[in-house]
């Protein structure tokens, strides 16, 4: 009777335990879920974030835009100096000379945005990539795998073909997917240079490069690198107005009939 007792208590204490651990063993798991949910909606507003101040067209930018007004104050002088009988050649000696200082203030202020552009490309990178390795679930992911393998060996030589030809109208690939596809077709080079070819296209290590704000922010930086590098000067007028930025043009068009003539004004000289 002891025994079976002691038998009966010893039972218990090891299903307590069991118990004890399968709950402290959910508590965890619980815990991790949290963990992640916690740092997924951190990630998304970071993204979120970001996607507001990478919202940015070329034209709007700070740099372009301080420009604009200042090139507004430019000839808004110029006019100033014509209605004062100014000597045209003063006027054009000291247009130069501010000229000088728009160009400065704009080189300056390009190399402002790139820099500011290119910060908010690598905070998006990091931002993209902690989103998704919060959002892989490595258990799915096995699965989704596993299904890939088995109908990719179920394939024969022509349904391959016919789905690597037909990449494009399918949801993109994962990387483990195309790297079984590239294996796969190793043999067949036409169908394994299709895979490069996709691979490229879609950014694949790069994903974020596939993102619509990405593209963009991409774009103003080619732009703006090619203006800095080349030297030209595009604004819009107050009137929205494309303009490319040419000093003598300006004064040729805005002095046009104008005869002024004062050598006592010339004080540069």
């Amino acid at each position: 009777m002891i025994e079976n007792t002691e038998a009966q208590q010893q039972e218990n204490v090891t299903v307590e335990d069991t118990l004890q651990k399968l709950n402290h063993h959910l508590d965890m798991e619980q815990s991790l879920e949290n963990s992640r949910n916690s740092m997924n909606e951190a990630a998304k507003l970071k993204r979120l974030n970001l996607k507001e101040s990478g919202n940015v067209d070329t034209f709007h930018l700070p740099a372009v835009k301080k420009f604009q007004n200042e090139m507004a104050m430019y000839m808004a002088d110029i006019d100033k100096n014509m209605n004062n009988r100014m000597d045209r050649r003063a006027i054009v000696h000291e247009a130069e000379v501010m000229a000088d200082g728009l160009k400065v203030s704009y080189r300056v202020g390009l190399e402002n945005e790139i820099k500011r552009l290119t910060n908010w490309q690598k905070e998006f990178k990091q931002a993209f990539t902690q989103e998704h390795i919060n959002l892989d679930d490595p258990q799915r992911e096995a699965l989704k795998r596993q299904d890939f393998d088995t109908s990719l060996e179920a394939m024969n030589d022509n349904e391959l073909e016919e789905y690597v030809e037909t990449l494009d109208e399918r949801p993109l690939l994962s990387a483990y997917e195309l790297n079984k596809l590239m294996i796969a077709t190793k043999s067949n080079q036409q169908l394994h240079n299709k895979l490069i070819e996709y691979k490229m296209i879609h950014h694949f290590g790069e994903e974020y490069k596939n993102e619509p704000e990405w593209k963009k922010v991409a774009q103003i930086l080619f732009t703006i690198k090619g203006w800095r590098n080349g030297g030209s000067i595009w604004y819009l007028d107050l009137d929205n107005n494309l303009r490319l930025f040419n000093l003598q043009e300006t004064l040729r068009k805005k002095l046009a009939g104008y005869t002024v003539s004062d050598p006592s004004q010339r004080q540069w000289r």
